[in-house]
Parts: structure tokens; sequence; C-alpha cells
């Protein structure tokens, strides 16, 4: 059944085609009744127009008014008509397409019906082009595409179309405006036409830009694969080089290729990459925004800020107090010959110098954004993330349960004032003001006597034996019953650092499960965990041996390589396996060099790959 609805004369599109019995989408026009413009609430009464026809090609025509039928009628087939495959009205025409590739034009208002023959089988859609008054619509067939004009109840055709002769296979059609009707072929392009179907845009690949542009997208797969590695460390260089070169004699058109694109790239981006302060780790941030790559960019930046936090974190609370004293105890790394320490440092003011307290704070990387959420370390997400989150609430809280809420919040991150102040707010009225003062001035006395933490510590010992529970009891029993969001908020806000990775930890190996399986979300917890063992433990598993090799290669740059018998074992393979990937993509310098690291299997793997590209 074929259906259709519009609103009668109101010079509006719609139409629809459905194989088998379908219902229709309906528009509807207001029309107010003749009544007073001055009353105030005046009703409105709510017409629609209802077209279907039934698998035998009858038309039905019903008129509804409010909640009711105001009008029904029922057109017997037309004669020589087969089943119909899309319906289209527009103004005072009703288009009717069938499986034959006959068109009958219906006019509604001489109440007149003329049918023709398209001689091209089915038709697939119909659509009139937008714009009042303008009657040009086209048809869709299954071997092309036409254009038709109605002029007083008569369908003329403007231009046609073949496919795949003049064009590749049509998918779809529509109308971008009046007379620019657009196309989307098989092969996954979009074309749009004039009426004439005489000119069109072209594909990307026949465009000639008046200056070339660096663009990785412009490349294969391959290409761009090839180009990323290389870029992002070369170890078996003895200076870093930007341009390729080694690749076989049937793959020099695509190594000219690749070279013209790295010198498009901006001279400042070139002439930085091998000087990066901080080695692979943020030549890879950097390339990760050049090929447009997200996935890339997030992993890299997390990498980077917990490799310098590790590095530069407080062995005692000593040294954290003594954090902006002597530069020397920072981890500052190895700069060329020609440059100066202190260009490590982004001073405000040149007077600022080396040993000031500017600049040993600019040493430390800045927190991480807050859309990292929870992978932000305990410090950064309880103030950047949580506090602000929970002003936000306060300053759009409406109700009482939101004030509630918004004070809980306050005392789990230790704000004891605008907690108090929410508890003091509550309404003589209301059920809980005697508990929420009592509340109030037990969080008052928290912060002001040694004696209120022994009795607090007291009554929650006997909370915890009577069911009620608090800190790491609560994150576990969130944690068991699937609550993991809040567990973790509770964790990163509350609890210490030993007692958060415990919960981190459970967190990792629920998101690494087999019904949650979001690894990759598992792989930046584990590294915000420091745990960097296990986070190049998981990458291997995972596969994803470019990023595992370039990470081993930061920890290297970092001093922060694990060196027992078991982690050795782990950067052997990860390095077989990227040398074994380097290789397949025609890389053969760069495989020989990780073979070499790769211990007595690399060494096996590298007499493979001498044969190979001999």
């Amino acid at each position: 059944m074929m259906s259709h609805a519009s609103e009668k004369g109101g010079g509006q599109q719609a139409s629809t085609g459905v194989g088998g019995d379908s219902m229709g989408v309906s528009t509807t026009s207001l029309t107010e009744p003749s009544e007073s413009e001055s009353k105030v609430n005046q009703k409105l009464m709510v017409k629609e127009h209802f077209v279907y026809t039934d698998p035998e090609g009858t038309l039905y025509h019903f008129v509804v008014e409010g909640s009711g039928f105001s009008d029904a009628s029922r057109v017997p087939p037309e004669s020589g008509m087969g089943t119909i495959t899309w319906i289209a009205w527009k103004g005072d025409f009703i288009l009717f397409g069938d499986g034959e590739g006959q068109l009958s034009v219906w006019d509604l208002k001489n109440k007149t019906q003329r049918t023709m023959a398209s001689r091209r089988g089915w038709i697939k859609k119909i659509r009139f082009a937008p714009g009042r008054g303008n009657m040009k619509f086209f048809i869709l067939y299954i071997d092309g595409f036409d254009i038709w004009d109605l002029k007083d109840g008569k369908a003329e055709l403007l231009s046609s179309m073949k496919s795949p002769r003049d064009v590749a296979k049509v998918v779809d059609d529509d109308w971008t405006g009046s007379d620019r009707p657009v196309l989307a072929t098989a092969e996954g392009c979009v074309q749009v036409f004039d009426l004439t179907l005489k000119s069109c845009s072209c594909n990307i690949e026949d465009r000639e830009f008046p200056d070339e542009v660096a663009n990785p997208y412009v490349l294969s797969p391959k290409g761009s694969l090839m180009m990323k590695y290389h870029l992002q460390n070369q170890p078996w260089n003895q200076e870093y080089s930007p341009n390729l070169e080694g690749l076989r004699e049937e793959e020099q058109n695509l190594q000219t290729t690749l070279n013209r694109q790295i010198d498009l790239l901006d001279s400042d981006i070139l002439d930085y990459l091998p000087h990066c302060r901080f080695g692979v780790a943020e030549r890879c941030v950097m390339l990760a925004k050049l090929f447009g790559d997200e996935s890339d960019f997030l992993f890299w930046t997390v990498a980077l800020y917990y490799l310098r936090a590790v590095k530069w974190s407080p062995k005692s609370q000593g040294e954290k107090d003594l954090l902006l004293g002597p530069e020397k105890d920072k981890f500052v790394p190895p700069t060329p010959s020609y440059k100066e320490t202190n260009d490590l440092v982004m001073l405000d003011s040149p007077d600022e110098g080396e040993g000031s307290e500017q600049g040993a704070w600019s040493l430390l990387d800045l927190p991480l954004e807050r859309y990292f959420d929870t992978i932000c370390d305990n410090d950064s997400f309880k103030v950047s993330v949580s506090l602000d989150r929970v002003a936000l609430h306060d300053s759009k809280r409406v109700t009482y349960e939101h004030t509630k809420k918004c004070a809980e919040n306050y005392i789990m991150l230790r704000e004891t004032d605008p907690a108090v102040q929410l508890l003091l707010e509550t309404e003589p009225e209301n059920d809980t003001y005697y508990t929420d003062c009592l509340r109030a001035c037990l969080v008052a006395s928290i912060r002001s006597s040694g004696v209120s933490q022994s009795t607090i510590n007291l009554v929650a010992t006997n909370l915890i034996a009577n069911g009620k529970i608090k800190g790491m009891d609560a994150c576990r029993y969130l944690q068991t019953y699937g609550a993991w969001d809040q567990a973790v908020w509770l964790a990163k806000a509350t609890l210490t650092e030993a007692d958060c990775c415990e919960v981190m930890k459970r967190w990792v190996d629920h998101l690494c499960g087999t019904q949650v399986n979001q690894k990759s979300k598992a792989l930046l917890v584990m590294l915000s965990l420091g745990q960097f063992s296990k986070f190049l433990e998981m990458l291997y598993g995972m596969r994803q041996f470019n990023r595992a090799a370039c990470f081993t290669a930061a920890l290297e740059k970092f001093g922060l390589l694990d060196q027992s018998p078991d982690n050795v074992s782990l950067v052997e393979a990860v390095y077989l396996e990227y040398a074994r990937l380097l290789a397949n993509l025609g890389l053969r310098a760069p495989a020989e060099f990780y073979c070499q690291k790769a211990g007595d299997k690399g060494r096996q793997f590298k007499e493979e790959v001498r044969i190979l590209f001999t």
C-alpha cells in the first residue's frame, strides 16, 4: 500500500514511497474559525489530508479535522496502471509512479487525469523541487534519472541521464535548491547538477588546486602510515631527517609523493620535530594533530602528561614542600648544545630566569583538560572537575533535593563552608529542618577540633558495623552493585592515593570485561595510575604495536623503563612485532633496527627481512 498526506492547496511538497502496505506521513494546516480576532485563546482547527493506495491500486482520500473524519472518498484503480511504487503531492497535482515505468498526473483543481509511459522501467522515486509555484520534479529509475516540468497539467521532459553510462549508479537523489538536483552515487560521491544535467560538481581527485597543500588524507592508507611512522621516531638514524629514503625500486613513486607531502608541512614544525623537548611522546602529539587522529591525540596527550608527572613526582612530603626549590631536582630533558636549558621554560617575563619560583612552576605540565574527567590526576579532578561541577549545580539548584545533593557533594569534597551554608538554608517548614541544622553543626565542628575527629572515627566504625558504610567500603559496595562511575568519583575525590589506585584497578578489570569491552578507556585509566609495565602489556595484548614501541622509547627517554627480566621480555616482544609491521610496510632500515633490539627471535627475523628486500 502506498500512502501520502499533505496540506491541500498549501503549495507544500511531500512525497513517500514504500513497497507493500504502509501508512503515510501527514502534514497539517491550521485554519482559524471566523470569530473576532480580539478573542483571547482562540481555538484553532487542525485539518489534514491523507492519501494512500492499497495493493490493487485503489486510492483512498481522507480529510481529518480535529479528532474526527470530515470527509472520505475512494477512487477505483486506473486501467493500465501497475503496482504503485511512489506518490508525490504538491499544490493541485498528485503524481503516481508504478513498477512498469508509467507516470500518472492527477489535476485536483480541474479534475483531470493523464497517464504516460516513461519506458524506463520501475519508478523508484519522485520528488518535486522546492519553491512556491515551482512544479519541476525528478524521477529516479534503476538505470538513470529524469527531470520533468508540469505545465498546464502536462508533464514535459527537460533532461535525462542514464547510469552507468553518463554517471555512476545512482543510489539516491534530492534537491539542494529550486534548480539544483543532487545525486548520491554507488562510488561514494555526492554530485550537484544543473537542470540540464550537463554540468556538475566533480570528485576531489579531479580537482587541481592552485597551490599544493599538505594533507595526509590524499595519500593511500599505506603511504599515510609510512609517513606517520617515519616522522614519529628515528632511532636508526644518527640525526633525525624528515625525508624518507630506502624504499624499493617499485615504490620510488610513492617515496617521491611522501617526500613532497613532508616538504609541504609548515617549516616551523619541520624545524621543531628533531628537537622536541620531550622526545618521541611530544612528537607523537604533534603528528596526531597534523594527521587529524583524535584517538592518537588523546592517547599521547595523557601519556606525555603522566610521563612528566611520574618523573617529577616528589618522593616525600619534604620534597613536596620544596617543590619550588632548586631546579636541579626537577627533570629537564637533554637539549642540543646550541640551545640553553632555560629555553625549556616558558617565562611570562624575560626577567624571570632559572631558579625563580615562576621558572620552576613552568617546568611542570599544565593539568589535563576537564573533558578527560576521571583520567585527570586526583588533585586536578577535585579542583577543576568536581568542585566546578558542584558549583555549577549549586548555581542552578531549585528544589530541596537538589540542594541536599549539592551539600552532600561539598561534604565529600571537604568543602565545609558552602556545605554548612546550604544545610542552614533549609526552610523551617521542611521535615528535615531539625536534622539539617544538626548536620550543619557537625560539619562545622570537623575543622575546629581534633577531638571531633576521634568522635567521628568512632561513630563511623559503629555505622560500618551496623551496615552503614563510608570511604573505601563505600567504593567497594558501589562497584559490587555496578555503580562504577559513582565509585570512581568517590575514590578520586576522597580517598588516599593507594586506596584510590585499588579502586581504579578494579575499574580497569571491569572495562576490559567482555560485557563492557571498553579497552581503549581502560588503557588511559591504567596510564593515569602510572602502572607503565602493565600498561605496556595491555598495548601489546591489543596489538597496538606502534603505540607500544613509541611508548617504550618515551619511557627510555624519561628514564622510567623497568629493567626487570619479565619487562625486558615484553619489550623484546613489542619490538619484534613492530619490526614485522614496518617490514610489511616496506620500511627496511627501521625494521632491521628493531630486529636488533628484539633478542634472538629478532635476529632470526632480520635475516628474513634481508632476504625479503634483496
